[in-house]
């Protein structure tokens, strides 16, 4: 049973979720950037090469096909565990690698893990392990997207989020293999997507939904710092974090109250239009 609406409770914890994934990811953003002897390379050394944006989109399909490939073949899902270490693993290392030594952000973040698998094999831990688990993707997502957002200039990132939008579109209706990789995770109580529970419904929401307007803040950030100050680089910032709230709210709040019990929504195209919409707002009557 859905909830009537959505408690404040929830958005709150929602906003400080959101807001605290950006902020970290864009001061890792901002370390990684000024190391010389780091390049972020895709396929081009030129981050404004749009042929970056859609080697992405390939990688994120020929994984996701992988994974679905192994479900065809194994009864278990096991192997899931594989994709979930490896993606949780080096994400911390790369925004622990900003506070830390290198050596002490492997560590660590493999002491973060081996805390999630203790908790995971112990039922009395459920509901701490579903805020530990938001916890540990939180700290992926933050590695993930600004190491992403550092590798693609401002139109790239553009295409990388219309085309990210389309495939969510097509995986969520259409083929509705994202559906069923969502329950996989969730069946196997993966850190691969975010959990936002309210009193009668558990929300779930792929680390896709929040990774995406990180990297494009990441992008957009250091494609004006170059020529602006601080204080008005964050500005186009601030407007994407709130028009990506919105949208993701707006989903939420639809799945809340719709009646022909629409469990699932692309949560990515919602935001995508009002980002594009903030970027243009940001060109027109600020920049």
């Amino acid at each position: 049973m859905a909830e009537k609406k959505l408690n404040s409770k929830f958005v709150i914890f929602f906003i400080i979720l959101f807001l605290f994934i950006q902020v970290l990811g864009l001061i890792t953003a901002n370390y990684y950037s000024s190391q010389e002897d780091i390049r972020l390379t895709i396929i081009t050394d030129n981050p404004d090469d749009i042929i970056n944006a859609i080697a992405i989109i390939v990688e994120i399909v020929l994984l996701t096909g992988l994974m679905l490939f192994l479900k065809r073949f194994f009864k278990k899902t096991r192997y899931l565990s594989i994709f979930e270490f490896l993606a949780l693993f080096f994400g911390m290392i790369v925004v622990l690698d900003v506070f830390l030594d290198y050596f002490a952000a492997i560590l660590v973040s493999a002491i973060l893990l081996l805390i999630r698998n203790y908790l995971g094999r112990h039922s009395s831990f459920k509901k701490i392990l579903l805020w530990y688990n938001n916890f540990l993707l939180s700290l992926a997502i933050a590695g993930a997207g600004s190491l992403i957002g550092l590798s693609l200039g401002l139109l790239p990132v553009i295409v990388f989020l219309v085309l990210l939008s389309i495939y969510d579109i097509i995986a969520v209706f259409y083929t509705k293999h994202m559906v069923t990789l969502a329950k996989m995770f969730i069946k196997q109580k993966l850190a691969l997507t975010f959990a936002l529970p309210l009193k009668k419904k558990v929300y779930q929401l792929g680390g896709g939904d929040i990774v995406v307007p990180l990297t494009v803040s990441a992008s957009f950030f250091f494609v004006l710092i170059r020529t602006y100050p601080f204080k008005v680089a964050i500005i186009p910032i601030i407007l994407i974090w709130v028009a990506s709230i919105v949208g993701l709210l707006g989903t939420f709040w639809y799945l809340s109250i719709n009646k022909r019990k629409i469990k699932v929504l692309p949560a990515l195209p919602p935001q995508a239009i009002l980002i594009l919409i903030s970027i243009i707002i940001s060109y027109l009557f600020i920049l």
